[in-house]
């Protein structure tokens, strides 16, 4: 058995919430080898974001043909739909004072924006999510390159590193990613645009291990935490020109004061 996952997902005020889900469980489902495997985004929520508790509570509007499911654990839900069977975890993003995004996966409660980086990661840490530190277009270049470099090697807690469909093809993977003993993890990053929604589930990885319906949350953080835990690439990248439309839809965006 694999678990499937996208490992950095957004959904935004202006996103379609069934259409992420849609959009995940099609993809992910594309690289399953086992009737045994299960799919899983990782929710990636600004603090401004609060789409998984409104999922939660009942307050998304979903269509007749998914069912929420609560979990036995906290940070986890169980979506059924006619095309299978999609978990959601939560977390958040959190940016540092470094302008560094660090994801804090399995976890709704977590450290505000803007203390140190090494900081947020010990807190991440401390509240057992699973710090990730999420490689973004620009964040791991000139003088933050060498912030990254001293923030892997002087970590105390495990880190692990998050790759991002935003680097492009042909944009060559940090030599820091290739190093890192915890397994390496990579999602879709959607952006704060309508229609982003398509993006969920490209890009991805297979993880090697059980889930624990009865504990998810609890089974998640044990195999990412593990070094020894096998972690493979799924699905692709955009080009060059995928990432640039992207990014260019989203500086409009903002430039024209849309909410994110």
């Amino acid at each position: 058995m694999s678990l499937l996952a996208d490992c950095h997902i957004h959904v935004y005020p202006e996103q379609d919430g069934a259409a992420t889900i849609r959009s995940a469980l099609s993809h992910l489902r594309t690289h399953s080898k086992s009737d045994q495997d299960c799919f899983a985004i990782f929710l990636t929520e600004a603090h401004s974001c609060n789409w998984f508790a409104a999922l939660k509570s009942g307050a998304v509007l979903l269509p007749d043909d998914m069912q929420v499911i609560p979990s036995p654990e906290d940070n986890c839900l169980q979506v059924n739909t006619k095309e299978g069977t999609l978990f959601i975890f939560a977390g958040r993003q959190i940016v540092s004072a470094e302008r560094l995004e660090i994801l804090a996966l399995t976890q709704s409660t977590v450290p505000k924006d803007g203390a140190s980086t090494s900081d947020i990661i010990e807190a991440v840490s401390s509240c057992g999510a699973v710090p990730v530190l999420s490689w973004a277009p620009g964040k791991w270049m000139f003088a933050r390159s060498k912030i990254v470099k001293k923030l892997i090697a002087e970590s105390e807690v495990p880190l692990l590193l998050g790759d991002s469909a935003l680097r492009c093809q042909g944009w060559p993977m940090p030599a820091v990613m290739k190093e890192t003993v915890f397994p390496l993890l990579a999602g879709s990053d959607p952006l704060p645009v309508s229609g982003e929604e398509q993006v969920a589930g490209r890009y991805g990885v297979r993880i090697e291990m059980t889930l624990d319906l009865q504990a998810p949350v609890t089974s998640v953080r044990e195999a990412l935490l593990n070094p020894k835990t096998p972690v493979h690439f799924i699905g692709k990248r955009g080009g060059p020109l995928n990432m640039f439309s992207r990014m260019n839809a989203h500086r409009k965006n903002k430039k024209a004061g849309t909410p994110s």
